[in-house]
């Protein structure tokens, strides 16, 4: 097996995260929007929408407080 530099920051962080007991949630906006998990913090990528039509487009408000209404 080749060794990668990508496998072992990757196996670093996790191993980091389930020692200290940090957990996370990468989830798309669709699931954002819609799924109930409490998380302490919430951290949006984009705040932008590729529309056929109109091109990038900005999130209307409700969306982003649904999004960001999950983190307690």
């Amino acid at each position: 097996m080749k060794f990668d530099v990508y496998y072992t920051k990757y196996y670093v962080f996790v191993t980091y995260i389930f020692e200290y007991n940090y957990f996370f949630c990468s989830t798309t906006t669709t699931l954002s929007q819609g799924i109930n998990l409490p998380a302490h913090t919430v951290i949006i990528k984009s705040t932008q929408i590729y529309r056929r039509d109109k091109g990038y487009i900005e999130y209307d408000r409700a969306t982003m407080l649904q999004m960001i209404g999950r983190g307690k």
